[in-house]
Protein backbone atom coordinates (compact mmCIF):
# COMPACT_ATOMS: atom_id res chain seq x y z
CA UNK A 1 0.00 0.00 0.00
CA UNK A 2 1.56 3.15 -0.83
CA UNK A 3 0.26 6.44 1.30
CA UNK A 4 1.23 10.18 0.64
CA UNK A 5 1.22 10.16 -2.40
CA UNK A 6 -0.55 13.26 -4.31
CA UNK A 7 -0.68 14.34 -8.40
CA UNK A 8 -1.82 17.28 -8.97
CA UNK A 9 -2.62 18.99 -12.33
CA UNK A 10 0.66 18.61 -14.65
CA UNK A 11 2.81 17.03 -12.50
CA UNK A 12 5.11 13.64 -13.47
CA UNK A 13 6.07 12.39 -9.93
CA UNK A 14 8.64 9.27 -9.80
CA UNK A 15 9.16 7.79 -6.44
CA UNK A 16 11.57 4.68 -6.62
CA UNK A 17 11.21 2.52 -3.07
CA UNK A 18 11.98 -1.87 -3.07
CA UNK A 19 9.68 -4.89 -2.58
CA UNK A 20 11.28 -6.80 -0.13
CA UNK A 21 10.77 -10.80 0.28
CA UNK A 22 8.22 -11.28 3.18
CA UNK A 23 6.23 -14.30 4.71
CA UNK A 24 2.61 -14.39 3.93
CA UNK A 25 1.23 -12.91 6.67
CA UNK A 26 3.77 -9.98 6.43
CA UNK A 27 2.21 -6.26 5.47
CA UNK A 28 4.86 -3.25 3.82
CA UNK A 29 3.56 -0.50 4.38
CA UNK A 30 5.93 2.66 2.51
CA UNK A 31 4.40 6.46 4.00
CA UNK A 32 7.57 8.60 2.54
CA UNK A 33 6.34 11.05 0.70
CA UNK A 34 7.28 12.27 -3.05
CA UNK A 35 10.44 14.12 -3.37
CA UNK A 36 9.66 18.01 -3.99
CA UNK A 37 12.48 18.54 -6.70
CA UNK A 38 10.95 17.45 -10.59
CA UNK A 39 13.29 14.32 -11.87
CA UNK A 40 11.27 13.72 -14.74
CA UNK A 41 10.61 17.65 -16.26
CA UNK A 42 12.37 20.89 -16.91
CA UNK A 43 9.69 22.68 -16.39
CA UNK A 44 9.80 25.52 -14.20
CA UNK A 45 6.34 25.90 -12.91
CA UNK A 46 4.10 26.24 -9.48
CA UNK A 47 0.47 25.04 -8.44
CA UNK A 48 -2.03 26.87 -6.53
CA UNK A 49 -3.35 24.29 -4.82
CA UNK A 50 -7.18 24.16 -3.55
CA UNK A 51 -6.14 24.93 -0.18
CA UNK A 52 -4.43 28.42 -1.47
CA UNK A 53 -7.99 29.32 -3.66
CA UNK A 54 -10.18 28.78 -1.16
CA UNK A 55 -7.85 30.52 2.02
CA UNK A 56 -6.35 33.44 0.54
CA UNK A 57 -8.61 36.68 0.05
CA UNK A 58 -9.39 37.66 -3.15
CA UNK A 59 -11.09 40.97 -4.37
CA UNK A 60 -13.20 40.56 -6.86
CA UNK A 61 -12.95 36.87 -6.68
CA UNK A 62 -10.66 36.37 -9.54
CA UNK A 63 -8.63 32.83 -9.89
CA UNK A 64 -6.17 35.06 -11.63
CA UNK A 65 -4.79 36.99 -9.25
CA UNK A 66 -3.17 33.92 -7.62
CA UNK A 67 -0.62 33.62 -10.00
CA UNK A 68 1.60 36.24 -8.87
CA UNK A 69 2.08 33.73 -6.41
CA UNK A 70 5.02 32.49 -8.76
CA UNK A 71 8.01 33.13 -9.16
CA UNK A 72 8.32 35.52 -12.34
CA UNK A 73 4.99 36.21 -12.88
CA UNK A 74 3.41 39.80 -12.24
CA UNK A 75 0.85 42.30 -12.92
CA UNK A 76 1.14 44.04 -16.14
CA UNK A 77 0.41 47.60 -14.92
CA UNK A 78 0.79 48.98 -18.89
CA UNK A 79 -2.16 46.66 -19.63
CA UNK A 80 -5.39 48.48 -19.91
CA UNK A 81 -8.50 46.31 -19.26
CA UNK A 82 -10.51 48.26 -22.95
CA UNK A 83 -12.26 46.66 -25.00
CA UNK A 84 -8.97 47.29 -27.77
CA UNK A 85 -6.74 45.23 -25.59
CA UNK A 86 -9.28 42.71 -23.85
CA UNK A 87 -11.03 42.56 -19.97
CA UNK A 88 -9.07 40.93 -18.22
CA UNK A 89 -6.55 41.19 -15.89
CA UNK A 90 -3.00 41.07 -17.64
CA UNK A 91 0.04 38.96 -16.47
CA UNK A 92 4.02 39.05 -17.79
CA UNK A 93 5.48 35.92 -16.90
CA UNK A 94 8.67 35.62 -16.96
CA UNK A 95 9.69 39.22 -18.43
CA UNK A 96 7.26 38.15 -22.02
CA UNK A 97 4.21 40.53 -23.13
CA UNK A 98 0.75 40.23 -21.64
CA UNK A 99 -0.49 39.08 -24.73
CA UNK A 100 1.84 35.74 -24.82
CA UNK A 101 0.32 33.63 -22.39
CA UNK A 102 -1.98 30.79 -22.79
CA UNK A 103 -5.46 30.03 -20.74
CA UNK A 104 -6.23 26.23 -20.33
CA UNK A 105 -9.23 25.28 -18.60
CA UNK A 106 -9.14 21.04 -18.44
CA UNK A 107 -6.63 21.21 -21.53
CA UNK A 108 -8.93 23.29 -23.75
CA UNK A 109 -7.00 26.89 -24.86
CA UNK A 110 -9.54 29.67 -23.87
CA UNK A 111 -7.94 32.70 -24.86
CA UNK A 112 -10.16 35.70 -26.15
CA UNK A 113 -9.68 37.83 -29.25
CA UNK A 114 -6.80 39.16 -27.68
CA UNK A 115 -4.79 36.51 -26.58
CA UNK A 116 -5.97 37.59 -22.97
CA UNK A 117 -8.59 35.65 -20.25
CA UNK A 118 -11.53 37.96 -18.53
CA UNK A 119 -14.95 38.86 -18.72
CA UNK A 120 -16.39 42.84 -18.96
CA UNK A 121 -16.66 42.47 -15.20
CA UNK A 122 -12.51 42.35 -15.65
CA UNK A 123 -12.16 39.22 -14.02
CA UNK A 124 -12.06 35.54 -14.43
CA UNK A 125 -14.70 33.94 -12.24
CA UNK A 126 -14.40 30.17 -11.22
CA UNK A 127 -13.17 30.17 -7.84
CA UNK A 128 -15.86 27.67 -6.75
CA UNK A 129 -15.66 25.54 -9.83
CA UNK A 130 -11.92 25.21 -10.27
CA UNK A 131 -10.00 22.44 -8.19
CA UNK A 132 -6.45 23.57 -9.03
CA UNK A 133 -4.32 25.53 -11.47
CA UNK A 134 -0.63 25.52 -12.53
CA UNK A 135 1.41 27.96 -13.34
CA UNK A 136 4.50 27.07 -16.08
CA UNK A 137 6.57 30.07 -15.92
CA UNK A 138 9.95 28.39 -17.82
CA UNK A 139 10.56 25.83 -20.54
CA UNK A 140 7.58 24.26 -20.87
CA UNK A 141 6.90 20.83 -23.20
CA UNK A 142 5.90 21.03 -26.43
CA UNK A 143 3.07 20.39 -25.95
CA UNK A 144 2.14 23.80 -24.96
CA UNK A 145 2.71 25.34 -28.13
CA UNK A 146 1.14 28.34 -30.21
CA UNK A 147 2.49 31.15 -27.16
CA UNK A 148 6.05 32.33 -25.96
CA UNK A 149 4.71 33.32 -22.80
CA UNK A 150 3.67 31.35 -19.58
CA UNK A 151 1.11 28.88 -19.42
CA UNK A 152 -2.15 28.96 -16.76
CA UNK A 153 -3.65 25.30 -16.60
CA UNK A 154 -7.00 24.85 -14.52
CA UNK A 155 -9.04 21.72 -14.16
CA UNK A 156 -12.83 21.66 -13.28
CA UNK A 157 -13.87 19.99 -10.56
CA UNK A 158 -16.28 16.91 -10.60
CA UNK A 159 -18.16 14.75 -8.81
CA UNK A 160 -17.83 11.81 -6.46
CA UNK A 161 -19.67 9.01 -5.16
CA UNK A 162 -20.85 11.56 -2.32
CA UNK A 163 -23.49 14.25 -2.71
CA UNK A 164 -21.45 17.88 -1.91
CA UNK A 165 -22.29 21.72 -2.73
CA UNK A 166 -21.99 24.99 -1.16
CA UNK A 167 -23.56 28.33 -1.01
CA UNK A 168 -21.77 31.42 -0.32
CA UNK A 169 -21.85 35.15 -0.64
CA UNK A 170 -19.52 37.78 -0.61
CA UNK A 171 -20.46 41.27 0.06
CA UNK A 172 -18.67 44.65 0.13
CA UNK A 173 -19.91 48.34 0.63
CA UNK A 174 -19.00 51.57 1.25
CA UNK A 175 -20.80 51.94 4.23
CA UNK A 176 -18.40 49.12 5.63
CA UNK A 177 -15.36 51.65 4.25
CA UNK A 178 -13.24 54.50 6.14
CA UNK A 179 -13.54 57.82 3.92
CA UNK A 180 -10.40 58.11 1.44
CA UNK A 181 -8.38 61.13 1.74
CA UNK A 182 -10.12 62.37 -1.31
CA UNK A 183 -13.30 61.59 0.22
CA UNK A 184 -12.03 63.77 3.52
CA UNK A 185 -10.93 66.85 1.13
CA UNK A 186 -12.75 67.36 -1.54
CA UNK A 187 -16.16 66.29 -0.41
CA UNK A 188 -16.33 66.41 3.52
CA UNK A 189 -15.91 62.79 4.13
CA UNK A 190 -18.75 61.51 1.91
CA UNK A 191 -17.67 58.37 0.83
CA UNK A 192 -19.07 57.58 -3.31
CA UNK A 193 -21.29 55.05 -2.53
CA UNK A 194 -20.11 51.65 -3.66
CA UNK A 195 -22.00 47.63 -3.26
CA UNK A 196 -20.65 44.94 -4.78
CA UNK A 197 -22.14 40.89 -4.13
CA UNK A 198 -20.69 37.72 -5.34
CA UNK A 199 -22.73 34.40 -4.58
CA UNK A 200 -23.16 31.40 -5.79
CA UNK A 201 -23.43 27.58 -5.52
CA UNK A 202 -21.73 24.48 -6.54
CA UNK A 203 -23.23 20.98 -6.24
CA UNK A 204 -22.02 17.47 -7.05
CA UNK A 205 -22.44 13.68 -6.80
CA UNK A 206 -23.49 10.52 -8.53
CA UNK A 207 -25.79 9.47 -11.14
CA UNK A 208 -24.62 6.10 -11.22
CA UNK A 209 -22.47 5.12 -8.46
CA UNK A 210 -19.03 4.35 -9.35
CA UNK A 211 -20.07 5.07 -12.67
CA UNK A 212 -21.09 8.49 -14.10
CA UNK A 213 -21.02 11.67 -11.76
CA UNK A 214 -22.18 14.94 -11.87
CA UNK A 215 -20.68 18.44 -11.18
CA UNK A 216 -22.42 22.26 -11.40
CA UNK A 217 -21.91 25.60 -10.38
CA UNK A 218 -23.75 28.86 -10.93
CA UNK A 219 -21.43 32.26 -9.80
CA UNK A 220 -22.83 36.20 -10.38
CA UNK A 221 -21.29 39.30 -9.82
CA UNK A 222 -23.60 42.61 -9.00
CA UNK A 223 -21.73 45.70 -8.48
CA UNK A 224 -22.51 49.90 -8.47
CA UNK A 225 -19.19 51.81 -8.17
CA UNK A 226 -20.35 55.64 -7.39
CA UNK A 227 -18.33 58.44 -8.99
CA UNK A 228 -18.47 62.01 -9.77
CA UNK A 229 -16.87 63.60 -12.91
CA UNK A 230 -16.01 67.18 -13.85
CA UNK A 231 -16.21 68.59 -17.55
CA UNK A 232 -15.67 72.24 -19.18
CA UNK A 233 -18.46 73.33 -20.75
CA UNK A 234 -19.80 76.46 -22.00
CA UNK A 235 -20.71 79.15 -19.09
CA UNK A 236 -23.95 81.09 -19.42
CA UNK A 237 -22.52 83.99 -20.67
CA UNK A 238 -21.14 82.17 -23.93
CA UNK A 239 -24.50 80.81 -24.48
CA UNK A 240 -26.47 83.70 -24.09
CA UNK A 241 -24.30 85.45 -26.15
CA UNK A 242 -25.73 86.71 -29.52
CA UNK A 243 -24.91 86.21 -33.13
CA UNK A 244 -24.80 82.55 -32.87
CA UNK A 245 -25.37 80.20 -35.88
CA UNK A 246 -28.62 79.04 -36.24
CA UNK A 247 -27.18 75.04 -37.11
CA UNK A 248 -25.06 75.49 -33.91
CA UNK A 249 -27.99 76.86 -31.39
CA UNK A 250 -29.43 73.45 -30.78
CA UNK A 251 -25.91 71.57 -30.32
CA UNK A 252 -25.01 74.23 -27.66
CA UNK A 253 -28.08 74.18 -25.76
CA UNK A 254 -27.08 70.31 -25.78
CA UNK A 255 -24.76 70.75 -23.58
CA UNK A 256 -25.40 70.66 -20.15
CA UNK A 257 -25.64 74.10 -17.73
CA UNK A 258 -22.72 74.30 -15.86
CA UNK A 259 -22.82 73.94 -11.83
CA UNK A 260 -20.06 76.31 -11.23
CA UNK A 261 -19.67 80.01 -12.16
CA UNK A 262 -18.02 81.48 -15.27
CA UNK A 263 -14.09 81.64 -15.94
CA UNK A 264 -12.92 84.67 -17.73
CA UNK A 265 -12.90 82.42 -21.02
CA UNK A 266 -16.46 81.88 -20.84
CA UNK A 267 -16.01 78.34 -20.28
CA UNK A 268 -17.10 76.42 -16.84
CA UNK A 269 -17.34 73.51 -15.20
CA UNK A 270 -20.17 71.01 -14.83
CA UNK A 271 -19.85 67.94 -12.27
CA UNK A 272 -22.15 64.65 -12.11
CA UNK A 273 -22.63 61.35 -10.53
CA UNK A 274 -22.72 58.20 -11.85
CA UNK A 275 -22.60 54.72 -11.23
CA UNK A 276 -21.10 51.73 -13.34
CA UNK A 277 -22.98 49.24 -13.18
CA UNK A 278 -21.64 45.49 -13.81
CA UNK A 279 -23.37 41.87 -13.78
CA UNK A 280 -21.77 38.85 -14.34
CA UNK A 281 -23.61 35.25 -14.47
CA UNK A 282 -21.14 31.88 -14.72
CA UNK A 283 -22.34 28.34 -15.30
CA UNK A 284 -20.40 25.38 -15.48
CA UNK A 285 -21.72 21.96 -15.70
CA UNK A 286 -19.75 19.04 -16.27
CA UNK A 287 -20.63 15.19 -16.86
CA UNK A 288 -17.82 12.42 -15.78
CA UNK A 289 -18.24 8.60 -17.19
CA UNK A 290 -16.43 5.71 -16.48
CA UNK A 291 -16.89 2.76 -18.92
CA UNK A 292 -14.58 0.10 -16.94
CA UNK A 293 -11.09 0.35 -15.95
CA UNK A 294 -9.84 1.25 -19.26
CA UNK A 295 -11.90 4.00 -20.71
CA UNK A 296 -13.24 7.09 -19.14
CA UNK A 297 -14.78 10.33 -20.49
CA UNK A 298 -15.87 13.39 -19.26
CA UNK A 299 -17.88 16.79 -20.99
CA UNK A 300 -17.76 19.82 -19.60
CA UNK A 301 -20.01 23.20 -20.54
CA UNK A 302 -18.77 26.47 -19.25
CA UNK A 303 -20.87 30.19 -19.93
CA UNK A 304 -19.50 33.07 -18.82
CA UNK A 305 -21.75 36.63 -19.69
CA UNK A 306 -20.84 39.92 -18.38
CA UNK A 307 -21.92 44.11 -19.06
CA UNK A 308 -20.70 46.96 -17.86
CA UNK A 309 -22.78 49.96 -18.02
CA UNK A 310 -20.15 53.11 -18.00
CA UNK A 311 -21.61 56.40 -18.35
CA UNK A 312 -19.71 59.49 -18.74
CA UNK A 313 -15.90 57.61 -19.36
CA UNK A 314 -16.34 59.24 -22.82
CA UNK A 315 -18.35 62.16 -22.73
CA UNK A 316 -20.75 64.02 -20.57
CA UNK A 317 -24.48 62.85 -22.93
CA UNK A 318 -23.26 59.26 -23.65
CA UNK A 319 -22.74 56.23 -21.55
CA UNK A 320 -20.32 53.02 -23.01
CA UNK A 321 -21.82 49.73 -22.72
CA UNK A 322 -19.06 46.75 -22.81
CA UNK A 323 -19.87 43.10 -22.51
CA UNK A 324 -18.87 39.82 -23.23
CA UNK A 325 -20.28 36.42 -23.81
CA UNK A 326 -18.23 33.69 -23.73
CA UNK A 327 -18.62 29.81 -24.50
CA UNK A 328 -16.57 26.43 -23.37
CA UNK A 329 -16.98 23.25 -24.69
CA UNK A 330 -14.70 20.54 -23.61
CA UNK A 331 -15.16 17.16 -24.40
CA UNK A 332 -12.24 14.19 -23.43
CA UNK A 333 -11.65 10.85 -23.29
CA UNK A 334 -8.91 8.62 -21.82
CA UNK A 335 -7.80 5.12 -23.04
CA UNK A 336 -5.61 2.53 -21.17
CA UNK A 337 -3.71 0.33 -24.21
CA UNK A 338 -1.67 -1.36 -21.75
CA UNK A 339 0.20 -0.85 -18.45
CA UNK A 340 3.06 1.28 -20.26
CA UNK A 341 0.52 3.17 -22.83
CA UNK A 342 -2.01 5.73 -22.09
CA UNK A 343 -3.73 7.68 -24.73
CA UNK A 344 -6.32 10.53 -24.23
CA UNK A 345 -8.70 11.82 -27.33
CA UNK A 346 -9.56 15.92 -26.82
CA UNK A 347 -12.56 17.73 -28.61
CA UNK A 348 -13.05 21.29 -27.68
CA UNK A 349 -15.09 24.71 -29.19
CA UNK A 350 -14.44 27.86 -27.29
CA UNK A 351 -16.49 31.21 -28.48
CA UNK A 352 -15.59 34.59 -27.03
CA UNK A 353 -17.21 37.61 -28.26
CA UNK A 354 -16.31 41.67 -26.69
CA UNK A 355 -18.27 44.27 -27.39
CA UNK A 356 -18.18 47.85 -26.97
CA UNK A 357 -20.81 50.54 -27.93
CA UNK A 358 -21.79 54.28 -27.00
CA UNK A 359 -25.33 54.35 -26.31
CA UNK A 360 -27.05 58.12 -25.46
CA UNK A 361 -27.76 59.14 -21.41
CA UNK A 362 -31.31 59.84 -20.25
CA UNK A 363 -31.90 63.21 -19.90
CA UNK A 364 -29.81 64.50 -22.56
CA UNK A 365 -31.34 65.85 -26.22
CA UNK A 366 -29.14 64.93 -29.76
CA UNK A 367 -30.31 67.55 -32.06
CA UNK A 368 -29.17 64.36 -34.85
CA UNK A 369 -27.87 61.47 -33.35
CA UNK A 370 -24.83 60.38 -35.70
CA UNK A 371 -23.19 62.71 -38.34
CA UNK A 372 -22.00 59.73 -40.27
CA UNK A 373 -23.32 56.53 -41.88
CA UNK A 374 -24.06 54.35 -38.95
CA UNK A 375 -26.94 55.02 -37.63
CA UNK A 376 -25.67 53.11 -34.42
CA UNK A 377 -22.82 55.76 -33.59
CA UNK A 378 -23.24 58.84 -31.87
CA UNK A 379 -21.30 61.95 -33.87
CA UNK A 380 -18.66 63.63 -31.80
CA UNK A 381 -17.93 67.65 -31.18
CA UNK A 382 -14.74 68.88 -29.86
CA UNK A 383 -13.71 72.64 -29.04
CA UNK A 384 -10.34 73.62 -28.44
CA UNK A 385 -9.03 75.32 -25.84
CA UNK A 386 -10.25 72.45 -23.36
CA UNK A 387 -13.74 71.76 -23.76
CA UNK A 388 -14.74 68.81 -22.76
CA UNK A 389 -16.14 66.69 -26.15
CA UNK A 390 -19.80 66.23 -27.35
CA UNK A 391 -20.55 62.73 -27.55
CA UNK A 392 -18.63 59.37 -27.72
CA UNK A 393 -15.48 57.69 -28.10
CA UNK A 394 -14.02 57.89 -31.51
CA UNK A 395 -12.94 54.63 -31.75
CA UNK A 396 -16.26 52.51 -30.93
CA UNK A 397 -18.43 50.90 -31.40
CA UNK A 398 -15.96 47.40 -31.11
CA UNK A 399 -17.37 44.44 -31.53
CA UNK A 400 -14.76 40.95 -31.44
CA UNK A 401 -15.93 37.15 -32.25
CA UNK A 402 -13.43 34.32 -31.93
CA UNK A 403 -14.20 30.93 -32.84
CA UNK A 404 -11.65 28.49 -32.14
CA UNK A 405 -11.84 24.49 -32.38
CA UNK A 406 -9.40 22.17 -31.09
CA UNK A 407 -8.86 18.38 -31.33
CA UNK A 408 -5.48 17.07 -30.03
CA UNK A 409 -4.59 12.91 -29.27
CA UNK A 410 -1.55 12.66 -26.91
CA UNK A 411 0.02 9.61 -26.42
CA UNK A 412 1.88 8.66 -22.93
CA UNK A 413 4.40 5.64 -23.31
CA UNK A 414 6.62 4.12 -20.52
CA UNK A 415 9.44 1.09 -22.54
CA UNK A 416 11.58 0.62 -19.69
CA UNK A 417 13.18 3.24 -17.65
CA UNK A 418 12.36 5.79 -20.61
CA UNK A 419 9.12 8.14 -20.72
CA UNK A 420 8.05 9.28 -24.09
CA UNK A 421 4.81 11.71 -24.61
CA UNK A 422 3.68 12.53 -28.55
CA UNK A 423 0.68 13.77 -29.89
CA UNK A 424 -1.23 15.63 -33.02
CA UNK A 425 -2.75 19.13 -32.57
CA UNK A 426 -5.28 20.98 -34.82
CA UNK A 427 -7.05 23.97 -34.22
CA UNK A 428 -9.35 26.39 -36.46
CA UNK A 429 -9.69 29.85 -35.13
CA UNK A 430 -12.41 32.24 -36.84
CA UNK A 431 -12.13 35.87 -36.36
CA UNK A 432 -15.20 37.99 -37.17
CA UNK A 433 -14.61 41.53 -35.90
CA UNK A 434 -16.33 45.41 -36.33
CA UNK A 435 -13.57 48.19 -35.03
CA UNK A 436 -14.63 51.41 -36.63
CA UNK A 437 -13.06 54.82 -36.29
CA UNK A 438 -15.12 57.89 -36.32
CA UNK A 439 -18.31 56.24 -37.37
CA UNK A 440 -20.11 58.44 -36.28
CA UNK A 441 -18.46 61.59 -37.73
CA UNK A 442 -16.71 64.01 -35.97
CA UNK A 443 -16.85 67.96 -36.19
CA UNK A 444 -13.39 69.92 -34.93
CA UNK A 445 -13.53 73.54 -33.99
CA UNK A 446 -10.56 74.64 -33.01
CA UNK A 447 -11.84 77.73 -30.47
CA UNK A 448 -15.32 78.80 -28.61
CA UNK A 449 -15.38 81.04 -31.28
CA UNK A 450 -15.13 79.28 -34.61
CA UNK A 451 -18.31 76.72 -32.57
CA UNK A 452 -20.59 80.00 -31.99
CA UNK A 453 -19.92 81.19 -35.92
CA UNK A 454 -20.50 77.41 -37.26
CA UNK A 455 -16.80 77.89 -38.52
CA UNK A 456 -15.18 74.13 -38.63
CA UNK A 457 -11.34 73.32 -38.63
CA UNK A 458 -11.78 70.04 -39.37
CA UNK A 459 -15.12 67.10 -40.37
CA UNK A 460 -14.54 63.58 -40.57
CA UNK A 461 -16.80 61.20 -41.84
CA UNK A 462 -17.43 57.45 -43.29
CA UNK A 463 -19.70 56.64 -46.17
CA UNK A 464 -23.21 54.64 -45.83
CA UNK A 465 -21.91 50.83 -45.78
CA UNK A 466 -17.91 51.50 -45.09
CA UNK A 467 -18.14 49.65 -41.96
CA UNK A 468 -15.04 48.35 -40.95
CA UNK A 469 -15.82 44.59 -41.01
CA UNK A 470 -13.03 41.54 -40.95
CA UNK A 471 -13.81 38.26 -41.28
CA UNK A 472 -10.19 35.59 -40.72
CA UNK A 473 -10.22 32.00 -40.77
CA UNK A 474 -7.01 30.11 -39.84
CA UNK A 475 -6.08 26.59 -39.29
CA UNK A 476 -3.38 25.19 -37.57
CA UNK A 477 -1.64 21.55 -37.26
CA UNK A 478 1.17 20.93 -34.73
CA UNK A 479 3.04 17.31 -33.89
CA UNK A 480 5.08 17.08 -30.68
CA UNK A 481 7.00 14.57 -28.98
Amino acid sequence: MRQGLELSIGRDAQVDFQLRIGDVSERITVTEEAPLIETTTATVSGLVSPEQMRDIPLNARSFLDLVPLQTGAVIAASGAQVSSHGYGQKLSISGTRYSSNVFLLDGAVTNDFFNGAGSAAGTVAGVETVREFRVITNAFDAEYGRHTGGVISAITKSGTNDLHGSLFEFLRNSSLDAPRWEDNARNRGRKQPFRRNQFGATFGGPAVKDQTFFFGSFEALRESLGSTLTFTVPGVGVRARPGTAATVVPYLQAFPLPTTADRADGSAQYSAGSKRITDQNFYTARVDHRFNDSDSIFGRLTIDNADRDNPLVNGFNTTEQTGTNSRFITVEQAHIYSPAVLGTTHFSFSRTHNTAYDRALPGFTFPRFTFGGSPDVPGRITIGGGYSAWGGNNFNPKDFVQNLFQTKEDFHVTAGAHTMKMGLYFERIQYNMRSDVNAGGTFAFSHINDFLSGTVNTATFIQPGDRKSTRLNSSHVALSR
